[in-house]
């Protein structure tokens, strides 16, 4: 497999970039509240974009078993993990993923506890759903982040 150099970067201001939104953040600022990257895609991803939208129709895709079965071979090579295939669902992203998530194991009125600091839209998310937030704020321990366990323990 090639090895993808994550050092070279690409200056994203200007480029209608989400997280270097003026309004969001000065010039002297920099963002690091969403998931984007400061690096090119890999040459491969851009070839594969391409030759997608070179068939000159963009309908929605239908998810196949071929899906399901790469997502639990996934978890399988790299965390060791069992997962059956017909557990695995698709989400066209993080945050309907948290939605379904939240209405499939919550009800309006239900807490939902948010590890601090988080993705600001996991707020409104919860908030928008009927639940109620409940904070366990991480530790910030030499320099990274650890659960609170004593005040998880507290909250749960």
């Amino acid at each position: 497999m090639k090895k993808y150099d994550f050092d070279k970067g690409v200056e994203r201001r200007g480029t209608d970039a989400k997280k270097f939104d003026p309004k969001l953040v000065g010039c002297d600022v920099t963002p690091m509240w969403i998931a984007d990257t400061d690096f090119p895609c890999p040459e491969a991803v851009v070839d594969a974009v391409c030759k997608r939208a070179d068939l000159g129709h963009y309908g929605y895709p239908y998810i196949n078993k071929a899906f399901e079965r790469a997502c639990a071979r996934w978890e399988k090579e790299r965390f060791g993990w069992e997962v059956d295939e017909e557990w695995v669902e698709y989400s066209p992203g993080v945050m309907p993923a948290a939605i379904y998530a939240i209405r499939a194991f919550s009800n309006p009125g239900d807490k939902v506890l948010l590890q601090t600091p988080v993705y600001p839209p996991f707020y409104a998310v919860v908030e928008n759903n009927g639940r109620r937030i409940v904070k366990n704020s991480l530790k910030l321990v030499n320099g990274r982040y650890e659960i609170d366990f004593d005040d998880l323990d507290k909250k749960t």
